[in-house]
């Protein structure tokens, strides 16, 4: 990662409790999959992702995974990546809950969202281009996740915002085209079999008149 080139982001709700916290650091944008362990609060998180080598990597676990209720948030990677992320906090030390937010929409709640003066709101938003994500960072301990920020990668020349993938493109590449956009074939199929099938009842009709 280079640091040179990120803004860093939070981590929010930052609000160190009297236990043992550690910050954690997981400066990584190809994510694939997010681990999430909750109940009244976030817990435990987890993030998946591919290195720079392409092979498919877990990452270190921060905070504890014996949360009441567990998710798995898969992305549609390559198409689809990291935007933001909203968070609301505190329960007992631990943020509330969690949203995550992609080119493609909103995860979550995660945790337990709830609304007042004393569980204030925050929301990093990064807009809908992929190149400007460049991971995440927060606060953990053995009870759970404290806070959580975002590195943001800086534009270095105008490529870098490149374009939105189409609908259309995406289901093309992941061989789903024809379900969305019917083949020729897959048309005229079962009107090839319904001429068959009459052509046969005709025949058997005229073979067994001249017998």
């Amino acid at each position: 990662m280079d640091a040179s080139n990120m803004i860093k982001l939070g981590p929010v709700p930052y609000k160190l409790q009297e236990h043992e916290t550690k910050l954690w650091d997981n400066g990584k944008t190809e994510i694939v999959q997010i681990y999430i362990s909750h109940g009244d609060g976030i817990i435990g998180l987890q993030f998946k992702y591919y290195n720079n080598n392409g092979a498919l990597v877990s990452g270190e676990k921060y905070g504890t995974f014996d949360g009441r209720n567990f998710n798995i948030l898969t992305l549609r990677y390559p198409y689809e990546y990291l935007t933001g992320v909203a968070v609301q906090g505190f329960h007992v030390g631990n943020i509330s809950s969690l949203i995550f937010q992609t080119n493609y929409g909103m995860y979550g709640p995660f945790g337990m969202a709830t609304r007042g003066d004393n569980n204030p709101e925050f929301c990093l938003n990064l807009g809908n281009y992929g190149y400007q994500f460049g991971g995440f960072h927060g606060v953990h301990d053995d009870c759970g996740i404290k806070a959580i920020g975002i590195y943001v990668r800086q534009l270095t020349r105008i490529e870098q915002v490149g374009r939105l993938t189409s609908w259309r493109e995406e289901c093309e590449s992941i061989g789903r085209i024809s379900s969305v956009y019917p083949s020729w074939g897959l048309i005229f199929s079962p009107v090839l079999v319904l001429a068959f099938q009459l052509f046969f009842f005709c025949w058997v009709r005229i073979h067994n008149y001249f017998m």
